[in-house]
């Protein structure tokens, strides 16, 4: 079994290097896409074990909806929500089925929630 694919959803072309970096050094390996619609399409071609998607997009679905598109077809995909629109604190949110990840955010952070969404002791 190789690597988990992470599905990195993110508009701003410097936040998505960063985080692809990040993911690529620990072990993760990385399709990434600027929006909603291409993700979904990817999916043709790629069986994600984790999405991770900024909360604003450019197009017709924002990230909440994206998710909520994902898990019809991938029930129980792990997914991350990501948005500077969180309050501090609410990083690790274990109300839902949906990681909070605010920006901006700590690799170790970044890490966590990842752990945390694949059910792994952080």
């Amino acid at each position: 079994m190789g690597p988990i694919i992470v599905l990195l959803v993110e508009d701003d072309a410097s936040i998505a290097l960063v985080v692809k970096t990040l993911l690529t050094r620990n072990g993760y390996a990385v399709h990434q896409c600027t929006n909603a619609e291409d993700a979904l399409k990817s999916c043709a071609q790629i069986v994600p074990g984790l999405l991770m998607t900024d909360l604003h997009l450019k197009g017709q679905m924002d990230g909440l909806a994206l998710i909520d598109h994902m898990r019809q077809s991938f029930p129980d995909l792990p997914a991350i929500l990501v948005s500077g629109d969180f309050t501090e604190g609410g990083n690790l949110d274990a109300g839902d089925a949906i990681i909070r990840l605010g920006k901006p955010f700590r690799a170790a952070t970044m890490l966590a929630a990842l752990a945390r969404a694949q059910k792994k002791p952080v």
